[in-house]
């Protein structure tokens, strides 16, 4: 597995970043923005879909991880990088042999509202969804471009693909053992797998909305993320705030500032508050370099 595979969600995760940069200088907020904060980026190309299992680019990714949710994340402001529970409730328990990863997840976290599911109402988030999302990797009908994650890498993953991809056999070593709890058994020790639990392609994914819209989940995300998709074309994308996001308050100090190199930025009046700390986030996506600064210098960019 290259380096990269280790490094690009801490890249992509600048969007989030940006936006917390900016919600922290209110004072270069315009009046029309009061009662609504957008930030609005920019790209050199738009993702061809929306569905983890193709998040094989920095464009679809992204805009996946602020959509969906993953098991980890990286702490916003630490340098270098600190891995951080997201979905999950705390970081894992390893066995003595590193073979087997115990995981539990957050309680009460809820999808948003889909047609997908009964009476159109998100459910909770359970531990089953990760493991279906894993699977959905090794099952050839979602043509993933992640699966080479975790190939070889999990007790009867790959058997699991050789045999069917029938969800409803269990694989041995990827478990729900309860509503709130994965369980992973690995093939051998493996310390990088849960830096791969922040990366898109480990995005949860709710059964339901797979099978009410198949391929069309690309154009169609239904996550449990910061934010929700309300339209996208070949030209821009609109995400805004999902208002049922769970309610977790900002530490600087545990997202690892340093007052000394990032005291400038504005942000110590996010201390205690909740994000997302934007309502709406605008992406343009401009081929050219040139088009983008233009955009950029004419206030139409952040």
């Amino acid at each position: 597995m290259s380096k990269a595979a280790f490094v690009q969600k801490p890249i992509l995760s600048i969007l989030v970043l940006t936006t917390i940069l900016l919600a922290g200088c209110s004072d270069t907020d315009s009046p029309q923005q009061a009662t609504q904060k957008v930030y609005r980026h920019s790209m050199d190309n738009a993702p061809s879909s929306l569905d983890p299992a193709q998040a094989a680019s920095i464009y679809a990714t992204t805009l996946v991880v602020n959509l969906y949710d993953t098991l980890y994340r990286y702490k916003y402001l630490a340098r270098p990088y600190e891995l951080e529970p997201n979905l999950a409730a705390a970081m894992p328990t390893v066995s003595n042999d590193g073979l087997q990863i115990t995981i539990p997840i957050q309680k009460g976290v809820h999808y948003i509202d889909d047609p997908a599911f009964e009476g159109g109402k998100g459910r909770e988030v359970k531990a089953a969804d990760f493991v279906y999302s894993i699977k959905r990797h090794f099952d050839p009908e979602t043509r993933s471009q992640g699966a080479w994650l975790w190939q070889n890498r999990i007790v009867g993953l790959d058997e699991w693909k050789k045999t069917g991809s029938d969800y409803s056999q269990p694989v041995a070593g990827l478990r729900a053992i309860d509503d709130y709890t994965v369980q992973i058994t690995l093939t051998q020790p493996f310390p990088q797998l849960i830096h791969t639990f922040t990366h898109g392609y480990a995005a949860v994914v709710p059964h339901e909305a797979v099978e009410t819209y198949g391929q069309g989940l690309g154009n169609q995300p239904v996550g449990s993320g910061p934010f929700k998709l309300e339209s996208r074309n070949s030209s821009r994308a609109k995400l805004v705030k999902n208002s049922g996001f769970r309610q977790q308050p900002f530490n600087l100090e545990h997202e690892g500032y340093d007052p000394l190199t990032q005291g400038h930025l504005g942000i110590e009046s996010l201390e205690g508050n909740s994000p997302p700390f934007v309502d709406v986030i605008e992406v343009e996506f401009i081929k050219e370099g040139a088009a983008r600064w233009n955009a950029f210098s004419a206030g139409e960019l952040d």
